[in-house]
């Protein structure tokens, strides 16, 4: 009887004596003498395992405690003092503006007044006024009035947009413009503020004095009447045109029309009036200014009345002197100003709120997530424990728990993609932002010929076109909001994938039907709906979940149908 004998493999150590011990890990075989020290290397890694562990364990303990040093943290900090800098720059700005505005206009009135104030002073010196004189001082002097005043109408325009936190500030200027030049049949009356068409029905035209190169500007105008279905036109016309090409450019006309209606009752020659005053004697003084007769005795009393007159206008006259005064040497307590600078705080406040509603929102949402990683960490903590304490472990456990310990750690550094996404305008001084919680779900369970690549990152379907395959994520949600965000890179010929949520304990599911692109699925099980939008095109589709059918926890799936479909989770 022959014997048969097994041929022995050598060591994987020495490569000499024979190899009768084979590790269950490594697969590999030792000798008597070599078994100790590839224990001991096993050892070593548990230890540096071990080590990696506590490290890892010390960094949540450290973000605990400190949830303020978080970089997200820091970001929203920076943000908020950068937001306040811009706030505090605009509102300097708009002062410095608005106060330059104000002296260029107060400067205008106090030039008209002096030169108002210099004939006042020659009349009354001279003694050489009458009531019509009077009358036009006085209309001078309320339209200086008016003209300060309206520097209380400049404002500034806040341009309001749905993704606008604080919008730029606008100043206007003072409109001190008037018309100047004409075309056709057009006055100009009033000191350039209004213009009335002749009774001819041709168009004409009228232009203002002032030019314009930079800046806003407004032109406030009232149309006092207008011809019924009659019609008007208003723009700009550059200087280097001709007047002319406003009436062939146009087949409007610019109208505004006052009607004036004037009586002149012409006395018959040689009737005697009587003294306006006492009406007895005959008035054989008339005033030039009134036109009233007056007798010799009342012609001093009338006189003295003008003189009342000029005493009043002078009085206004150096009112009107004070309150130019007194803004020009307190100009940061024009009411505008102290607009400006309560915009200025309400701005900061809102900075203030919006900053500290994120700082909350993140120190929560980190707070969530650390406590998985948490729970998921002590799991492991126990498993090593135990494996140590009764020396039950080899390399290929040894390699599980590291990978375990790093996507631990790839899921608490998830939490730093945790971003605030700003929308840019051009009207936005600061644009709203808003945290973005951003899943760090994997794929997990599949059902039919697919494949989970990249760290449960991608989902690639195979080269069969047999019905639809499906993949699920391995989280549950049972609270909260969650937003799970992908791209589909490959669809064949753009056709249509299916992805939302299916329920952990029955078949039932809630999903859309999309193309191509990328995509952001919001789950919301406090108030049970899930809504699906398109990046691209901003598209948003909502559904309201019936919880007796689709019951809690859900999961997230995407369902694909033709080969070679893929999916990232972004």
């Amino acid at each position: 009887m022959a014997s048969t004998t097994r041929k022995k493999r050598p060591c994987s150590k020495c490569d000499k004596a024979a190899g009768i011990f084979t590790c269950s890990g490594c697969q590999k075989d030792f000798c008597y003498r070599h078994v100790a020290e590839h224990r001991q290397e096993l050892n070593k890694q548990m230890d540096e395992l071990t080590t990696d562990h506590d490290q890892f364990q010390q960094i949540i303990v450290e973000q605990e405690s400190q949830p303020n040093c978080h970089p997200l943290i820091q970001k929203i900090n920076k943000w908020e003092q950068e937001s306040i800098n811009k706030v505090h720059q605009a509102a300097e700005n708009a002062r410095k503006q608005l106060l330059t505005i104000l002296a260029t206009h107060r400067s205008k009135v106090t030039n008209d007044l002096t030169h108002l104030i210099e004939e006042l002073s020659k009349a009354r010196n001279e003694d050489d006024y009458v009531e019509t004189d009077l009358k036009e001082w006085m209309e001078r002097l309320n339209k200086l009035q008016k003209d300060l005043n309206a520097a209380q109408t400049i404002d500034f325009d806040t341009d309001n947009s749905s993704s606008s936190l604080i919008s730029k500030i606008y100043i206007h200027g003072i409109l001190t413009d008037f018309f100047s030049r004409t075309i056709g049949d057009i006055q100009i009356i009033e000191d350039g503020r209004v213009i009335v068409h002749g009774q001819t029905n041709r168009n004409a035209a009228a232009c203002g004095r002032d030019e314009y190169s930079w800046g806003q500007h407004r032109l406030r105008f009232k149309l006092e009447q207008l011809r019924r279905n009659g019609n008007f036109s208003c723009g700009i016309l550059s200087k280097t045109a001709q007047l002319e090409s406003l009436l062939f450019y146009s087949q409007h006309t610019y109208l505004i029309y006052q009607i004036y209606n004037h009586s002149n009752m012409a006395t018959a020659a040689g009737e005697k009036t009587p003294c306006s005053i006492c009406q007895k004697a005959v008035g054989v003084f008339t005033c030039r200014g009134c036109g009233k007769d007056f007798c010799y005795r009342h012609v001093a009393e009338h006189r003295q009345e003008l003189n009342k007159q000029m005493d009043e206008l002078t009085t206004n006259h150096d009112e009107l002197q004070q309150t130019i005064t007194e803004q020009e040497a307190r100009p940061n307590c024009h009411p505008l100003i102290q607009k400006i600078n309560k915009w200025e705080q309400e701005s900061i406040d809102k900075i203030h709120q919006t900053a500290d509603d994120a700082r909350k929102q993140v120190i929560t949402i980190l707070g969530i997530h650390r406590t998985q990683v948490i729970h998921d960490l002590s799991c492991l903590t126990k498993k090593l424990n135990e494996v140590r304490n009764e020396d039950d472990y080899v390399e290929t456990d040894l390699k599980e728990w590291t990978e375990k310990l790093d996507k631990l750690k790839i899921d608490l550094n998830a939490a730093q993609t945790i971003d605030f996404g700003e929308e840019n305008n051009s009207s936005t001084l600061i644009s709203k932002f808003s945290i973005n919680d951003a899943s760090t779900d994997i794929f997990y369970q599949t059902v039919g010929d697919i494949q989970i690549i990249e760290d449960g990152k991608v989902a690639v379907r195979g080269p069969t076109n047999n019905g639809a395959v499906e993949i699920r994520c391995k989280g549950e949600y049972s609270l909260g909001k969650h937003r799970f965000r992908f791209k589909c890179e490959r669809l064949l010929n753009n056709n249509s994938f299916s992805c939302g949520i299916v329920s952990k304990s029955t078949p039932t599911k809630y999903c859309y039907f999309q193309t191509t692109g990328v995509y952001e699925l919001l789950v919301d099980c406090n108030e049970h709906i899930i809504r699906l939008t398109q990046e691209q095109s901003g598209n948003t589709q909502e559904l309201k979940i019936n919880l007796d059918t689709c019951p809690l926890p859900w999961q997230f799936f995407i369902a694909l149908f033709h080969a070679n479909d893929c999916v990232r989770l972004c």
